[in-house]
């Protein structure tokens, strides 16, 4: 350790010889927020470097870049880059090792080579999704922008390079990467150099046309979730907006559910569910409709007790699971998907709602009449005596921001509306109002992604696991499933504690690591590592008939990229 900050400190020395200025070396007290996180982590930061591009050129822009690598070779410094830290509930800002130098790349926001013909547009890693819809918006508005539940501020290629995914008919973002501009930092006595991925989307300037096809090997896959590299830019294909849009809504009962699991995986690789649908429990829905654990009503117990739970899916009318999803396409397509969606879920006793802009207006509407006029009040209120189905409508009407907020996903509009739910266990002031960032010190929260085939005997077992662990330790098993292709189910587990609460943090920490080597013993891998999960080895379950392919010997020999990141995978012991 104490040679490593003796290393750090002559890689400063260089940084100021080599000109950078004081907003780019960024220490002590400065480190505040770097260090923050919605769980405990183990690595400290020690210093931050945040470099200004040098320019809009290609060649030049990235050379501070360059240099930072070339030093950190010089002096064994590790670096760990991040795009715009907003990494919540996996690890926020803090690095995957010890000892280790941050490489803020957000002042790199450039979004370049735009084009309509071959449908495409380049980002650096401080594009954020809010910044390239907006862009897209203002550049013709004919793409449709595949957004995440994470905030409008959160970066696209750092939620890429974590094969992230989004809510629309794109969904997983690392398979929609044409070219990615690499740093990379090569042996001892070798300059770090920018490489490309690929061919494909890069710019033939004798023909003034982009390249839509690659010749030779491709590895553009090879940047997702590896520590080989640092990327500067990345090129993604952008999907047309399409002419019709529907979001769709069901509900379903326990009994019900390995149902239409099973339907949804015949219908998904038909190409009738041709977006990522969604499918979240009971409790996540509370937690959309309660918005704060209610400690006053529980008498400061945890976890929310039976008679609680039945007692809010009876008043708001929530139902065992409710699928979410979208159809896109033209307006036949798009009309002929939904007879037989309705035709499929009548087969299995579930009524399916559909809505369009036209019905979402209409609500919002009825929602006003009811709650802001008077007589629409009374209204409410003597309707309410006689129909208890109405009456849960009307209740249903204080989620209409939720729904809202989902149908606009669902479109490709960035929302910070679902920020609020990671501070479901927080022990809230009097006056908070401002849930738009849980690196707070207070709001405790950890993601757990085990992924499964769509086959209803196996997300029962992993809910069955998931539910057994979580109410054990004395957590919510909020849980939400995710088809995003023809055959793998993503199951997120929201973890929320109270940060506040040294043994209930103690408690989510010991629960998320059973979680996820129990999950990992039924074959239930996660799709991505947290900055705490990557400490926990999990290779001894990722039995292969062969070794592994490991190349960070082959681009990065020193390890000086991110040291630790994704290492766990390749420990078989």
């Amino acid at each position: 350790m104490e040679e490593q900050v003796s290393n750090i400190t002559h890689f400063i020395s260089d940084l100021v010889a080599f000109k950078f200025g004081e907003s780019e070396i960024i220490q002590g007290e400065a480190l505040g927020h770097y260090n923050q996180c919605t769980f405990p982590t183990k690595n400290d930061v020690l210093l931050v470097v945040k470099p200004e591009p040098t320019s809009f050129d290609q060649k030049t822009r990235y050379l501070k870049i360059l240099h930072i690598v070339k030093l950190a070779k010089k002096h064994l410094v590790s670096i760990y880059p991040i795009s715009c830290g907003k990494n919540w509930g996996y690890g926020s800002m803090s690095p995957m090792g010890n000892a280790v130098v941050i490489l803020d790349l957000s002042n790199f926001n450039l979004i370049k080579e735009f084009d309509p013909v071959s449908h495409q547009v380049c980002v650096e890693p401080g594009v954020t999704q809010q910044h390239l819809y907006d862009y897209l918006k203002h550049n013709g508005d004919q793409y449709l922008m595949d957004t995440t539940g994470a905030p409008g501020s959160s970066s696209i290629v750092g939620n890429t390079l974590e094969c992230g995914f989004g809510h629309s008919s794109i969904a997983e973002r690392s398979k929609n990467v044409l070219n990615i501009t690499l740093v990379v930092p090569g042996a001892e006595g070798v300059e770090p150099e920018l490489n490309s991925s690929s061919l494909i989307g890069s710019y033939d300037k004798k023909n003034n046309l982009k390249r839509i096809m690659n010749l030779g090997p491709d590895y553009t896959q090879l940047a997702m979730q590896s520590n080989y590299f640092i990327t500067v830019d990345m090129t993604i294909s952008l999907k047309m907006k399409p002419d019709a849009f529907c979001a769709y809504f069901i509900d379903l009962s326990s009994e019900q559910f390995p149902l239409y699991i099973k339907l949804a995986r015949r219908l998904r690789n038909l190409g009738v569910i041709n977006s990522a649908s969604h499918i979240g429990n009971k409790h996540k829905a509370i937690q959309m409709a309660v918005k704060h654990y209610p400690y006053a009503e529980m008498q400061n117990t945890t976890p929310l007790s039976e008679d609680y739970t039945a007692k809010i899916c009876e008043y708001y009318g929530l139902a065992d699971w409710t699928v979410s999803g979208a159809i896109y396409g033209t307006n036949e397509r798009v009309n002929a998907d939904k007879k037989v969606l309705k035709a499929e879920a009548a087969k299995i006793g579930a009524k399916i709602m559909f809505i369009d802009d036209n019905k979402l207006a209409k609500i919002e509407k009825v929602a006003a009449f009811l709650s802001d006029k008077p007589i629409g009040k009374s209204v409410a209120s003597i309707v309410s005596k006689f129909s208890s189905s109405l009456s849960i409508q009307f209740r249903k009407l204080a989620m209409l921001d939720d729904l809202k907020a989902l149908y606009q996903l669902k479109k490709g509009v960035p929302t910070d509306h679902f920020v609020k739910t990671t501070y479901w266990r927080t022990k809230l002031d009097d006056g908070d109002s401002d849930f738009s960032n849980p690196n707070d010190g207070k709001t405790g929260f950890i993601w757990i992604a085990p992924c499964t085939p769509i086959c209803p005997t196996r997300i029962s077992e992993l809910e069955n696991t998931i539910c057994y662990i979580t109410q054990r330790y004395g957590f919510e098993p909020a849980l939400s499933i995710t088809l995003l292709n023809e055959r793998a189910a993503e199951c997120v587990i929201s973890l929320s504690f109270n940060r506040l609460d040294m043994r209930e943090e103690a408690s989510a920490m010991k629960c998320h690591e059973e979680i996820l080597v129990e999950c990992a013993k039924i074959g239930a891998y996660v799709y991505r590592l947290s900055t705490e999960s990557a400490s926990i080895n999990i290779g001894g379950f990722l039995e292969q008939e062969h070794a592994r392919l490991d190349l960070k010997n082959v681009f990065d020999p020193l390890n000086i990229i991110a040291p630790g990141k994704y290492r766990s995978i390749f420990v078989s012991e």
